[in-house]
């Protein structure tokens, strides 16, 4: 960044305060200066919801402690969010039990989707409760902790959260669950399940997967090692329409197209 003469810092300053929101606003969302201490303050508690989360995206400072927690409780949810996107600081237990029951769903995903503190089982549970989708799921792809058998299966019926069920690996899913993932009516759920390494498909379901009219479906199962295929499903893979599928089963079962 080229360093700016002393008119254009004069010229800066009066933008940053001049009377009417718009051209505060313009100068808010410049990229081409660094604001100083007194220009970020002023920014981050100016009227207008606009400049404020502005100063709030903006990522060459880092905010005091008083900053954070305005801009955390700000009266705009956008704000709050911006803030709750930083990684500048580290929230204290009260901001994220707070962040985690804001009243905007938007704050609560970004919330959820913090690594730098591990949520109580309280706040587990009811995230994965939330009335979001996506704060569901986020809690669902965290890694910080296990879930117990009830909330896998909770999850596990809910139409919403049911990729990110199957994609959480610390669990052996029942037959019973097996079956309903393998004839789910998404063609990335069925894929996404045959891709783990820890469930036992029925005769049934290899066949059914092997001839799935997606193919990444029938990819998924080329390369499952959880079964071992018949001489009648290897020469239909090896023959499939899709290359990558014949190229699983020759590297599977190390045979030759030419054979």
């Amino acid at each position: 960044m080229k360093m700016l003469s002393e008119s254009s810092r004069d010229d800066i300053e009066l933008g940053l305060t001049a009377p009417d929101c718009a051209t505060r606003r313009k100068f808010a969302r410049r990229k081409d200066f660094v604001p100083n201490p007194i220009q970020i303050e002023r920014g981050l508690t100016d009227d207008d919801m606009f400049v404020r989360l502005a100063f709030s995206k903006r990522k060459r400072y880092v905010p005091t402690q008083a900053q954070v927690e305005r801009g955390l409780t700000d009266n705009c949810w956008k704000v709050r969010r911006a803030f709750a996107e930083r990684g500048d600081y580290k929230p204290t237990e009260a901001q994220i039990e707070r962040g985690l029951t804001d009243p905007s769903p938007r704050v609560r995903l970004q919330f959820g989707w913090r690594d730098d503190f591990t949520p109580t089982p309280v706040q587990i549970e009811r995230g994965l409760n939330d009335v979001d989708a996506w704060v569901r799921s986020r809690f669902l792809f965290r890694r910080d902790y296990k879930l117990s058998p009830e909330q896998i299966e909770r999850a596990f019926n809910d139409t919403m959260t049911l990729f990110a069920a199957i994609c959480y690996q610390d669990w052996t899913p029942s037959p019973l669950q097996t079956e309903r993932a393998l004839s789910d009516q998404h063609e990335y759920v069925r894929a996404t399940f045959a891709e783990r390494n820890n469930f036992a498909p029925t005769q049934a379901q290899i066949e059914r997967g092997l001839t799935d009219e997606y193919w990444g479906v029938r990819l998924a199962f080329a390369k499952c090692k959880n079964y071992t295929p018949t001489g009648a499903q290897i020469e239909r893979g090896l023959h499939d329409e899709r290359e990558s599928v014949q190229m699983a089963f020759e590297r599977r079962g190390g045979f030759d197209r030419d054979e």
